[in-house]
């Protein structure tokens, strides 16, 4: 990250680092990229963009102050796992040594 002229590197927070604009259009630009996938919201990458520009002023000042809160996650996907042959822990472990 480039240091600005109006940045002290000994009075500049880690939070208020992150938050600058040009970390964070680069941080997009990686997810861009790389076509990240949407969220556990749903959000794609390109509706991101539309959310960010109405919303970024007062997510940044939210979480300089500490008090932004991402919205809770509405569950977690578990997919079954195939079982092979005997899929036991004891039995699994019983080969590794």
């Amino acid at each position: 990250m480039a240091m600005t002229e109006t940045m002290n590197p000994e009075t500049t927070t880690l939070i208020e680092r992150l938050v600058e604009r040009e970390n964070m259009n680069r941080a997009y630009k990686r997810v861009k990229a790389n076509k990240g996938s949407a969220g556990v919201d749903g959000m794609t990458v390109d509706e991101l963009k539309g959310w960010v520009h109405a919303n970024w002023v007062r997510v940044k000042g939210e979480l300089l102050v500490g008090r932004y809160r991402p919205q809770a996650v509405r569950g977690v996907l578990r997919f079954p796992r195939p079982v092979v042959g005997n899929d036991n822990w004891a039995y699994r472990r019983s080969w590794i040594g």
